[in-house]
């Protein structure tokens, strides 16, 4: 799973240039329309009532981690369209992309649909 370059930078400036980077308190899901990428972040879900939904990770191994609860979105009240990708923030509203990836099939949320992840189904993987 591609980490952003936010992520990317902060990272190298605190292991090999000695600028602090501080951990987010919480982690969030963002769902998205168009998948971020090494140039762009994508095209996140804008409907309404839309809300990136808190997520806690398992410890890693072998530099691997998944949610390690259920993940729940509100119900749409109209139609989100075809999610294609899910990324990490360090905040519910605006913040910064962290880590983010593809589905392997599209998503699609219509009208009164409530899309929820079970335990594991978020998977990231340390390249």
């Amino acid at each position: 799973m591609p980490k952003s370059a936010y992520l990317g930078n902060a990272l190298i400036n605190h292991s090999l240039r000695g600028i602090e980077y501080v951990k987010p308190d919480r982690l969030f899901v963002g769902l998205f329309l168009v998948s971020p990428d090494a140039v762009s972040l994508g095209s996140e879900v804008t409907a309404g009532e839309y809300i990136r939904t808190i997520v806690t990770m398992s410890p890693p191994q072998a530099k691997v981690t998944s949610n390690a609860s259920a993940v729940t979105f509100p119900e749409a009240l109209s139609p989100w369209g075809g999610i294609v990708a899910f990324g990490l923030f360090d905040a519910q509203i605006g913040g910064n992309l962290l880590y983010f990836g593809p589905f392997s099939t599209q998503k699609i949320v219509a009208a009164h649909d409530v899309l929820s992840f079970d335990v594991g189904q978020l998977v990231l993987v340390e390249n």
